[in-house]
């Protein structure tokens, strides 16, 4: 959808959930997430299994991370561990949740870089559901 078609006032989309089952999108639900057209992306599939599964991230939250280029480098993850930020982080009751929590703030800055990448430390961590 464009940024045009959400901003009529009078446009009331409809969406099919299945069955019998329909939801209604318009004002603040309508949301736009860029995707580069010309360039292949991740894709649901190759997100880690516990940022599929996460009980914080969100449906819009997966689709920004699935829209990258390519996953989080694996020395940017292992660097992300050693910040200062991350360590109350990991050292919480729950830190895969945490980790997801902070990735979801992240997002809403568009800061879809660091947002990978805390995801990708949560799938690296024993309390993650395995990749």
């Amino acid at each position: 959808m464009t940024p045009r078609a959400a901003s009529i006032p009078w446009l009331d989309l409809m969406g099919r959930m299945g069955r019998a089952f329909y939801v209604r999108a318009s004002g603040d639900a309508v949301h736009t997430i860029f995707q580069d057209m010309e360039k292949m992306v991740i894709g649901f599939d190759q997100l880690p299994r516990s940022a599929r599964e996460s009980r914080i991230l969100t449906g819009n939250d997966l689709g920004a991370l699935a829209g990258m280029a390519a996953p989080p480098a694996a020395e940017a993850v292992e660097a992300l561990r050693h910040e200062d930020f991350v360590a109350p982080l990991l050292a919480g009751e729950d830190p895969v949740d945490a980790l997801h929590r902070r990735a979801q703030q992240e997002l809403e800055r568009n800061n879809v870089e660091l947002a990978a990448q805390l995801v990708w430390l949560a799938a690296t961590l024993p309390s993650a559901i395995p990749i």
